[in-house]
């Protein structure tokens, strides 16, 4: 007998049929797949700044509240070290200092935001404290 063609194992051990059977990703597929993926690429290019500025007035609010005694002194600590790193957002204005019976406690708390597309803006809140 002569084998019938029109139904096929593949390696597998599933059957193989046409063209319309086959598996993968479409011209428009990954045309949305690029897109999507340039957005959260540019999205997280914007942000990534705006968490290491983070990172960096969490340092310098550390650090200005070790080596200060006074509200005063902190707060000048802190205008230095962010002339050092390069913070923009915050001030030491913006800073509540407080002397706990000789500590100092230093709380801040401000927002950034990146402008995606029109009025549409994502916003990110931080705040914090010295440990």
């Amino acid at each position: 007998m002569s084998p019938t063609f029109a139904y096929r194992r593949s390696c597998f051990g599933r059957p193989v049929h046409g063209l319309g059977s086959q598996r993968g990703l479409s011209f428009i597929g990954l045309l949305l797949v690029a897109i999507i993926g340039a957005m959260v690429f540019l999205l997280g290019s914007q942000a990534t700044p705006i968490f290491l500025e983070h990172q960096a007035v969490q340092r310098a609010v550390q650090k200005a509240a070790n080596e200060s005694g006074t509200p005063n002194e902190a707060r000048s600590a802190f205008d230095r070290l962010s002339q050092v790193d390069g913070i923009e957002t915050i001030t030491a204005a913006d800073l509540e200092v407080r002397n706990n019976g000789g500590e100092i406690t230093i709380r801040y708390a401000y927002e950034r935001g990146i402008a995606l597309f029109g009025p549409a803006h994502l916003v990110f809140r931080f705040e914090g404290q010295n440990k």
